[in-house]
C-alpha cells in the first residue's frame, strides 16, 4: 500500500540519518525532496501531509532518496538551485552556484550604474548564474562568459535563454583568455575560479565531491587560477576597469598579493555574512592614476659615461630605487637585480604582469657568468663574438637570482649592453640591473627620454636622458637552456649572425604570432599585448605600388567632418620611402601640409634597421596626433626585418591586409 506523505517523509529522514546526515539536515532534505517529487510548495505539502502518494509518486520518491543517501547534491536531483532568488537550472557535472557567491554579484553590481553601458567578462561561467544575475539587474550590460567545459556552456545557454538575456551575453568555450581577442577590453572582469587546495580537497563533504573537480581544485595551494587569470585580466581591462574574484576564506592576503604583483591598484578584500574573506577587488588605473605614491622624478641629461652624476644614480639603484637609463636598444627601467623588493617596484610602476620575466644587465662577461647556473661553450662563444651588444641570452639561473626576476622559472635572461652610459651606470651600481623597457606595460617601448617621462614621470626616482637610442628596437633573445638553441624574440642581432656561431637554431612558434597563450613566457615580449599605441594597427602586406594605391584610396575616402562626428580620429600611415614616392600628390600634400592625416616615412624597404629605429617613435607620435587607426607597411621578413615584423604583428594583434598588385585586398 502506498504510504502517506507523512510516512514517506519519516522513512526518508530516518534513511538519511543512517546515511550520515545530521538530524536537522536530514529532515530538511527529506522535506524539500518530497515537495519536489510531489510538485508542491512547502505550505501545500504540510496541508496535504496525510494524503496518500500514488504508486508512481512513491517509487519516484524512494529512488530520489536513494540518490540523497549516496550524498548526491539535491540540486543535481531536482535539476535546479536557488541563487539570489533566481531558479537556476543545473545538471550533474556543472558547478552548483552557492549563496556565498552573491557577495561577488553584489560587489560587481555596486560598481555598475543602471544607466551606464558596460562591457563585462566572466571567466568560468559554470551554470551562468553570476552573469545572469548581473544582466537582469543592469539592462545596459553586455557580456562575454567563458568556460572550458561544453556541458557548462550548454547549461548557461539554457539559463540565459530562459530569462531572456541571451542576446546580451555571448558564451565562449575555452580556457580563460585563450579564445578572447587580445584587442578586446572590458570595463569589469570577474571570476569564481577553482580555489580549493590539495589538503582541503581531501576533507571536502561527500556531496561536494560529486561536483566537477576542475571547477574546485586550485592546485597544491589553491592559488593556480589566480596566478593564471590576474596578469592577463590586467591587460584585458580598460583604464579604470575593475576585476573581482571570489576566494577561499583563508586566501584574502595571498590573492591580494597576486593582484598587486599583476599591477592592480585600490585593492580591497570583502567578507561574507559570516565574516570570512570572500571577494578581492582591484582596479587597473594605468596612466590616469598611480598605484605608487607620487614622487618627484629627477631628470638628468647625461651625454658621456664619465659624468659624476652616474655615481649618484648607481647609489640610487643600490638603495632600491628605480632609474630609467638609455641603452643602444631602448630605454630601460632599472632596479637592483638582486633585491626582490626593488624588482617588485618595477612591476608596480609599469603595471607589468608578474609572470613576465626580466632581463639582468651586466657590465662584463664575468658578471654574466656569476648569474648563470651553467655557462656552457655555446654561451661563451656567442658572448665572445657578439657581446657587448643588443643580444640577450637565456641560461639556467644561479640559485641567488630572485624569483620575481625569473618569474618563477629556473632560467635567467642576461644582457651585456654596448651603450657606454648604461655600462657606466651598471659599474657604478655594483650590482646587475634588472631592466625591462621603461614604459607602461603594453605601450610602445621608449626610444627617447621624453617617452619615459610621458609614461613613468612621478612613478620613478630618476630619468637619465642620454639622447635617442641608436638601435631603437629591443634586443634579440636566444634561449640556451634548450638544445638546439631557440630564438624567443628577434632583434637587430640577426638569426644569421647567431647561426654562424652555434650551427643550429630553432625559432619559437610564437615569433610571428599575436600570442594569446595562457602559458608562462620564458622571456619578455612573448605574451600579452606589446608595443601597442592607443589606436588599432593594421599591417599592409604588398608591393610598394599596391600599398600606395590602397593608402591613396583610404586618404581620398577620408572625411574629416565625419571622423570628428564619430570620434574616430584621423588615419595614420607608417609607410616606406618608396611608397610615399608613389602616393597621389594631393594625398601626400595633405599629410605634410594640412595635417588631415598623420604620416611617417619609415625609411627604405631595403634598410629594415631604419624602419626599426623609427617604429616606436612613430607609434607614440600617432597617439599624440589623435590618430584613430594606423596602417603600417610591412617589410621583408629577413635579416633585421624579422624583428620589425615581429613588433608590428604584436602591436597589431595580428591584424593584416594582403594586397594584390592592383591594391585590392585578397579575399
Amino acid at each position: 500500500m502506498p504510504p502517506t506523505a507523512r510516512m514517506a517523509y519519516s522513512q526518508a529522514r530516518m534513511r538519511l540519518v543512517q546515511a550520515g546526515y545530521q538530524e536537522e539536515d536530514a529532515g530538511r532534505a527529506a522535506r524539500d525532496l518530497l515537495a519536489f517529487c510531489l510538485d508542491k510548495d512547502g505550505l501545500k505539502l504540510l496541508l496535504d501531509f496525510d494524503d496518500k502518494l500514488s504508486q508512481e509518486e512513491a517509487l519516484g520518491f524512494i529512488a530520489a532518496v536513494g540518490r540523497l543517501e549516496s550524498h548526491e547534491p539535491m540540486a543535481y536531483i531536482t535539476g535546479k538551485q536557488d541563487f539570489g532568488g533566481l531558479d537556476i537550472m543545473v545538471s550533474p557535472g556543472v558547478l552548483i552556484p552557492r549563496q556565498d557567491t552573491m557577495v561577488l554579484v553584489e560587489q560587481a553590481l555596486s560598481r555598475i550604474r543602471e544607466d551606464e553601458p558596460v562591457r563585462i567578462l566572466e571567466l568560468g561561467s559554470g551554470s551562468g548564474a553570476v552573469i545572469l544575475a548581473l544582466a537582469l539587474a543592469r539592462p545596459l550590460l553586455q557580456g562575454l562568459a567563458v568556460d572550458v567545459d561544453p556541458l557548462a556552456i550548454r547549461t548557461a545557454e539554457e539559463n540565459l535563454r530562459r530569462f531572456g538575456v541571451s542576446q546580451r551575453i555571448r558564451l565562449v568555450q575555452g580556457s580563460w583568455f585563450d579564445e578572447i581577442d587580445e584587442h578586446t577590453t572590458f570595463d569589469l572582469i570577474l571570476s569564481n575560479p577553482p580555489y580549493i587546495s590539495a589538503a582541503e580537497m581531501r576533507g571536502l563533504p561527500s556531496s561536494v565531491k560529486w561536483e566537477p573537480e576542475k571547477a574546485l581544485y586550485g592546485g597544491q595551494d589553491g592559488m593556480d587560477a589566480y596566478r593564471a587569470i590576474l596578469p592577463a585580466a590586467y591587460q584585458a581591462l580598460a583604464i579604470d576597469g575593475c576585476c573581482l574574484v571570489e576566494i577561499g576564506w583563508k586566501q584574502g592576503a595571498a590573492v591580494r598579493d597576486v593582484f598587486a604583483k599583476a599591477g592592480f591598484c585600490k585593492l580591497e578584500v570583502f567578507c561574507d555574512d559570516g565574516g570570512r574573506d570572500r571577494v578581492v577587488v582591484g582596479y587597473r588605473t594605468g596612466t590616469r592614476d598611480s598605484c605608487m605614491e607620487t614622487k618627484k622624478t629627477k631628470y638628468w641629461k647625461i651625454t658621456y659615461p664619465g659624468d659624476p652624476r652616474l655615481l649618484e644614480a648607481g647609489q640610487m639603484i643600490r638603495a632600491g630605487g628605480l632609474v630609467a637609463f638609455p641603452t643602444e636598444t631602448v630605454y630601460g627601467l632599472g632596479a637592483n637585480g638582486l633585491d626582490d623588493t626593488a624588482v617588485g617596484k618595477i612591476f608596480t610602476a609599469k603595471g607589468r604582469p608578474a609572470d613576465n620575466p626580466l632581463i639582468l644587465h651586466v657590465a662584463s662577461l664575468d658578471g654574466a657568468k656569476a648569474l648563470a647556473g651553467n655557462w656552457d661553450a655555446r654561451a661563451q662563444s656567442i658572448a665572445e663574438k657578439l657581446w657587448p651588444g643588443p643580444l640577450t641570452m637565456v641560461v639556467s639561473a644561479a640559485s641567488h637570482i630572485p624569483g620575481n626576476v625569473r618569474a618563477g622559472l629556473d632560467t635567467v635572461a642576461i644582457r651585456y649592453p654596448s651603450e657606454p652610459i648604461a655600462l657606466a651606470l651598471i659599474e657604478a651600481a655594483g650590482v646587475p640591473i634588472a631592466a625591462p623597457s621603461a614604459n607602461i606595460s603594453g605601450r610602445p617601448s621608449p626610444t627617447k627620454a621624453e617617452h619615459v617621462m610621458e609614461d613613468l614621470g612621478g612613478k620613478i626616482d630618476l630619468v637619465i636622458d642620454g639622447g635617442p637610442c641608436k638601435v631603437g628596437i629591443e634586443s634579440t633573445i636566444i634561449d640556451l637552456s634548450v638544445d638546439p638553441p631557440e630564438i624567443l624574440r628577434p632583434g637587430s642581432t640577426t638569426r644569421e649572425a647567431l647561426l654562424s656561431i652555434v650551427g643550429e637554431i630553432t625559432d619559437n612558434e610564437r615569433l610571428m604570432q599575436a600570442d594569446r597563450s595562457s602559458s608562462a613566457p620564458k622571456a619578455p615580449g612573448m605574451k600579452y599585448r606589446h608595443y601597442a599605441p592607443a589606436a588599432p594597427v593594421t599591417i599592409l602586406i604588398g608591393e610598394p605600388e599596391a600599398v600606395a594605391v590602397y593608402a591613396d584610396r583610404l586618404m581620398q575616402g577620408y572625411s574629416a567632418s565625419a571622423a570628428a562626428l564619430t570620434g574616430q580620429g584621423k588615419p595614420g600611415f607608417l609607410l616606406s620611402e618608396e611608397t610615399w614616392g608613389m602616393l597621389h600628390r594631393d594625398a601626400s600634400q595633405a599629410i605634410w601640409a594640412d595635417r588631415m592625416y598623420y604620416g611617417c616615412s619609415m625609411g627604405s624597404r631595403a634598410k629594415p634597421a631604419e624602419m626599426g629605429n623609427r617604429l616606436y617613435d612613430a607609434l607614440r607620435e600617432s597617439d599624440k596626433e589623435g590618430v584613430g587607426r594606423i596602417w603600417a607597411e610591412a617589410c621583408m621578413v629577413e635579416g633585421q626585418g624579422v624583428a620589425v615584423m615581429n613588433r608590428l604583428i604584436k602591436a597589431s594583434g595580428g591584424s593584416m591586409i594582403r594586397l594584390r598588385d592592383n591594391g585590392e585586398e585578397w579575399e
